[in-house]
């Protein structure tokens, strides 16, 4: 069995949606993992994911009520709803995975989703979500250094079982 992965996923030109790119890059030889970027297109990746026992998705999802904080970590083992992808990939990173389960059963996909209240053309990520960023990589590290076999199963249904972390805490 290959070891873990870490895919971040995102357009680093389109501001907050780069988030998983630029954080799986920060990770690259710091993990116990393979750390690869892939874009907006995650099934490209699908021979890297083929044969491993875990893979850890990092994407942006867009904060949908006012309530919500750019920055606020999610992790779960289900595939975020549609409506909540900010990113600008073709075939939506959800709907990706859903295909990639289907043809790789044994392995467990787990998201750890950033909130981001927008994404815009340009480089480079909101003051809000670059203060979040070593609360995101030291969540990462937590989950990369979990073992796949054990629990990580926080749905995103209810809302009250979401993990989260917002910036300010």
């Amino acid at each position: 069995m290959k070891p873990l992965l870490i895919v971040g996923l995102g357009n680093p030109l389109m501001g907050d949606d780069g988030v998983g790119a630029l954080l799986a890059e920060s990770l690259a030889g710091r993990a116990d993992a393979d750390v690869l970027i892939g874009g907006t297109d995650l099934l490209r990746c699908a021979g890297e994911i083929e044969g491993r026992q875990r893979v850890i998705l990092i994407d942006a999802v867009q904060c949908e009520a006012e309530s919500d904080v750019p920055g606020e970590i999610t992790v779960t083992d289900e595939d975020p709803p549609e409506g909540l992808s900010a990113g600008t990939h073709t075939l939506s990173a959800p709907a990706a995975v859903r295909l990639l389960r289907h043809f790789m059963p044994e392995v467990r996909f787990t998201w750890l989703l950033a909130g981001v209240r927008s994404v815009r053309a340009g480089e480079g990520l909101s003051p809000e979500l670059a203060a979040a960023l070593p609360r995101l990589r030291e969540r990462l590290m937590e989950l990369a250094a979990t073992p796949s076999t054990s629990a990580c199963h926080q749905p995103l249904h209810p809302p009250a079982s979401i993990t989260t972390l917002s910036i300010d805490s």
